[in-house]
């Protein structure tokens, strides 16, 4: 996550495909001085001309169903529900051996 970091998005919305809701571009920090409609006029420029396939990248990150969740061990998580069993199962035998309760 990055965080404090602001970028200047052009988002085209009809993109004329049955695959794609929308295109989002994101504009390089040093073009500060162009006008929207020339922002616009390249971008669909893009989508009409296509991409190269070095260009284009999918990311798998996001290519299986669930995979971005983060995948713990199951037996570190078993020890971790032992080592809490085995402190309250001290901490019980404590209050019964001591007589606070009794």
């Amino acid at each position: 996550m990055i965080k404090g970091c602001t970028k200047r998005v052009v988002v085209v919305r009809d993109v004329d495909s049955s695959f794609f809701e929308e295109a989002f571009f994101i504009v390089r920090p040093r073009e500060t001085q162009k006008s929207e409609s020339e922002y616009l006029g390249e971008a669909k420029n893009l989508m009409k001309t296509g991409f190269s396939q070095d260009g284009c990248s999918f990311s798998e990150k996001f290519s299986k169903k669930g995979s971005f969740i983060k995948k713990t061990s199951k037996i570190r998580d078993f020890f971790i529900f032992l080592s809490g069993f085995c402190f309250c199962a001290l901490i019980s035998f404590f209050i019964y051996y001591s007589g606070i309760l009794f």
